[in-house]
């Protein structure tokens, strides 16, 4: 759901979200520690970016900068602020591959 507005785009997570939050103009980049996602601090890479305003209890939030949730999961799904594919770093690649493999022995 975007906030402040009265329709469910796709509704497949528990969230709230404001579009282009950090303006619609500003990029930056950034590096923070996401240890369920890699043992090395990871590159960040904000355009036009989101942020979450509201996550429900099945939610859970890797990753928050300035007190923002920037990136989190609910079960297989996988949601970022920021581009991972836009980094040399594969970690956040390689962390959505195991939860599609999880979720296929799962599911199997």
């Amino acid at each position: 759901m975007l906030a402040n507005e009265d329709y469910i785009h796709l509704g497949l997570m528990d969230i709230s979200v404001r579009k282009n939050a950090y303006g619609q103009l500003d990029s930056f980049g950034s590096t923070i520690s996401i240890p369920q996602v890699s043992n090395e601090d990871i590159p960040l890479i904000f355009i036009r970016a989101p942020w979450v305003e509201r996550a429900g209890e099945n939610i859970n939030v890797l990753a928050t900068l300035d007190n923002r949730i920037i990136t989190l999961q609910q079960n297989n799904l996988l949601a970022t602020s920021f581009h991972p594919e836009l980094t040399t770093t594969q970690a956040f690649h390689q962390y959505f591959a195991k939860l599609v493999a999880n979720s296929c022995l799962v599911n199997s």
